[in-house]
């Protein structure tokens, strides 16, 4: 067995030297055998399946066997296949050339790019033609393999002039057979965000024989998360069909991340969706989908068309129980803030970027502690004008229908409000939306108010409205009426007892007018038991001051009735009106 090993090892040893001095011949003189205008022609061809126009670079290439046969390309561009613009340009790309179609075939089939510092230009023109193709070199013939970008940017502009910018890519793209999975997986940053993404498509060939291919994808950032499975086809384009996820921990903050103006709007929280998903011709509809937003969860459809210049939202939501406090304190929060700086701009945004048509509805509606009934309301934006009407919402037990149109362009935004309220409980109401807790009873009534202006002063200085109230078997807090009925004493010797206690009424009217930054009511008729009030107050808009003059004829036990002339001007305090009564004739 030993003589027998050494005789083959003397043969073979032989064969082994020869071969590995004609590898090492190659490795040092292969090289020197690749011709770079060949190489730049094969690259060329293979670059005109992706681009559909061949590449220019600058310097002097470098051709290496390090271990692999490569040869760089410094200052690389690449034109684009529909105009005469640079589609890409880099510092430098980089092939990889496999040996045996070299060796044994003298054809020199690039099965790899390296490309470093590509910046890519995108765009697409109004009429939605693209300045580069669709790849057409991804059949079997196609030795390219694999496709790795380092350090990397996109640019892209959309029809309607929309710019979007992608830096710091680091991607691998593999493509081992175009008829097996290939994938692409990398990270970026994009508005200063770094966001990990991961995609892959068990068939390339299928999709461009126009067939379905199965489709996944995932990114992973701060602003986002989201995820889809599914199917992916031709079909006047991409279109695609499966399962998609997305989360956020701030739909505001990603509002504002895709350039969606927020402006002074309240902002929204946390948010989920879960639905299948169809994309077909730049129209994304979400069915059967399940979300979440700052805790409260619904169900609903979504339909997002983003082919047309000016992207629409479409959506029916309904929700179980819809909490909005959290919005009613930043709507008044932001109301106060314009109170302070009266002159400052308010900020509300442009709405002529998007349009939408929302439907939203809720069994119950909470606001602070309080739990209302069923509300359904419409909300629409159609260039830069918004439309809300509440068309029933049961509020404390009341009933609200309401509609609100804005004007969000030009140097004034202007807006109308129609309202009209019934059946509405008066404390609980002004209590959690004022936090006014001195009246009490059942309210029902109408207001209509228009409005412009860019300042909280401007708007407020333009407000012109009018609108009517009544109240049913209510009371007034801070005054007592009871005692002028039971005691025979001067007014001004009951002044203590007077403003310490409660009035109970059974009805209170009247109609109010809104213009120069002044409500007034003009005529208010409060009727009680063994009294009666007329009355006038006005108020100024945002002030907590008060006044108001008026008769009280009050009867009880007295004969005959007490007629009291009254002047109140005053503050509501924690929320009590402190009057002054003015000197009154006496009554016997």
């Amino acid at each position: 067995m030993g003589r027998a090993t050494a005789i083959l090892v003397k043969r073979v040893a032989p064969l082994a030297i020869v071969l590995a001095m004609l590898g090492l011949a190659f490795i040092l003189l292969a090289p020197k055998l690749v011709s770079i205008e060949v190489v730049r022609r094969s690259m060329s061809r293979e670059i005109a399946g992706w681009s559909g126009r061949s590449m220019t670079f600058e310097g002097t290439p470098q051709v290496a066997f390090t271990p692999y046969l490569t040869v760089t390309f410094p200052k690389v561009r690449i034109g684009s296949a529909r105009d005469e613009t640079t589609l890409v340009e880099m510092d430098q790309l980089r092939a990889q050339v496999p040996i045996l179609p070299l060796i044994f075939r003298g054809r020199i089939e690039p099965s790899s790019f390296s490309f470093l510092r590509p910046r890519f230009r995108l765009a697409v023109d109004a009429a939605g033609v693209p300045n580069w193709d669709v790849p057409s070199a991804l059949d079997a013939s196609s030795p390219l393999r694999q496709l790795i970008v380092t350090d990397g940017s996109i640019d892209y502009m959309d029809g309607a002039g929309r710019a979007v910018t992608v830096e710091n890519i680091d991607a691998v793209l593999d493509l081992p057979d175009p008829q097996k999975l290939a994938s692409v997986q990398g990270r970026a940053s994009w508005q200063g965000k770094t966001v990990s993404f991961y995609a892959s498509l068990n068939s390339i060939r299928a999709l461009f024989d126009d067939q379905a291919a199965d489709v996944r994808f995932a990114i992973e950032s701060v602003p986002l998360r989201a995820s889809f499975d599914g199917s992916l086809r031709r079909l006047d384009g991409l279109a695609a069909n499966g399962q998609l996820s997305l989360s956020t921990p701030s739909l505001t903050g990603l509002a504002e991340l895709f350039a969606i103006p927020t402006g002074r709007l309240p902002r929204f929280g946390d948010a989920s969706i879960s639905s299948t998903a169809d994309f077909v011709r730049g129209t994304l509809t979400l069915g059967d989908a399940a979300l979440t937003l700052d805790g409260n969860q619904g169900v609903g459809a979504l339909s997002l068309a983003l082919g047309a210049a000016r992207p629409s939202i479409q959506a029916t939501l309904a929700f179980d129980l819809l909490d909005i406090t959290n919005y009613a304190r930043a709507v008044r929060a932001v109301l106060a803030a314009s109170r302070i700086a009266p002159d400052a701009p308010l900020g509300w945004p442009r709405l002529d970027g998007f349009n939408a048509d929302l439907r939203l509805s809720a069994d119950q509606l909470r606001l602070g502690g309080e739990t209302a009934g069923r509300m359904a309301a419409s909300l629409a934006v159609r260039d830069g004008r918004l439309d809300v009407a509440i068309g029933d919402l049961q509020l404390y037990g009341g009933r609200l229908t309401a509609s609100l149109s804005a004007e969000t362009l030009g140097a004034a935004p202007s807006a109308s409000l129609q309202a009209k309220i019934d059946q509405l409980p008066l404390k609980a109401a002004l209590s959690d939306l004022a936090g006014i807790s001195a009246i009490d009873g059942t309210a029902g009534g109408t207001l209509s108010l228009q409005g412009r202006g860019a300042s909280w002063n401007e708007l407020v200085a333009s407000l012109v409205g009018r609108g009517s109230v009544s109240i049913a078997s209510g009371t007034i807090g801070g005054i007592s009426l009871d005692v002028l009925s039971r005691s025979k004493a001067a007014p001004q010797s009951l002044e203590r007892r007077l403003f310490n206690g409660n009035t109970s009424f059974s009805s209170a009217k009247g109609d109010l007018s809104i213009a120069g930054g002044i409500i007034a009511a003009p005529s208010i008729a409060i009727a009680g038991t063994d009294y009666t009030i007329d009355m006038a107050a006005e108020a100024r808009i945002g002030a907590p001051e008060i006044r108001a003059h008026g008769v009280a004829t009050i009867a009880g036990q007295r004969a005959p009735a007490l007629t009291l002339p009254f002047d109140i001007g005053g503050t509501w305090l924690h929320p009590v009106v402190t009057p002054v009564l003015a000197p009154a004739a006496a009554t016997p």
